[in-house]
């Protein structure tokens, strides 16, 4: 929608009727593309939710015509209803990849849960956050001291190892 050669003559929430291009002051600059493009008057009624653009359902002719307000009304509840489809499917979505990544963090702390040794855990740790997030490696050093804990995706070791 951006990059929309008319929004930013739009509202999200009005309509833009032109009647005729050659008359209209605000699409002057762009007479030429329009009527180019065969469009001598047209319609554009946004598919937004508040300031949120999904589209816009873009209605021309080839020549000046008036829009009845029947048409321009069904047009717009047309619009509102599929902005209102598009913004429940972006909000599903967003609430299903929470979900996964809720899911995910249980699933982890539930393993880690099943010891209490901090090697176990760690190893635990690392293999099932790699798994999970599809990681081709991943290194997790924890330091105490001169001591250091390290757990590696890619291997199935946990050791200690001491700094140098």
């Amino acid at each position: 929608m951006e990059k929309y050669p008319l929004k930013d003559f739009m509202d999200a929430s009005e309509p833009i009727i032109v009647e005729d291009v050659l008359a209209h002051p605000r699409v002057s600059e762009i007479a030429h593309t329009l009527i180019a493009s065969g469009l001598r008057s047209f319609a554009m009624v946004p598919i937004a939710v508040g300031e949120r653009w999904f589209g816009v359902i873009a209605l021309g002719r080839n020549e000046p015509s008036t829009l009845t307000r029947e048409f321009i009304r069904s047009h717009r509840t047309l619009a509102g209803q599929a902005a209102t489809a598009l913004e429940s499917m972006r909000l599903l979505e967003n609430t299903r990849r929470r979900a996964e990544r809720e899911q995910l963090t249980s699933e982890i702390t539930a393993r880690i849960r099943e010891t209490l040794d901090v090697e176990t855990v760690l190893k635990t740790a690392v293999h099932e956050i790699g798994h999970r997030l599809g990681l081709a490696a991943l290194d997790v050093r924890l330091g105490v001291d001169k001591d250091l804990l390290t757990a590696q995706s890619e291997t199935k070791i946990v050791e200690r190892e001491k700094e140098q």
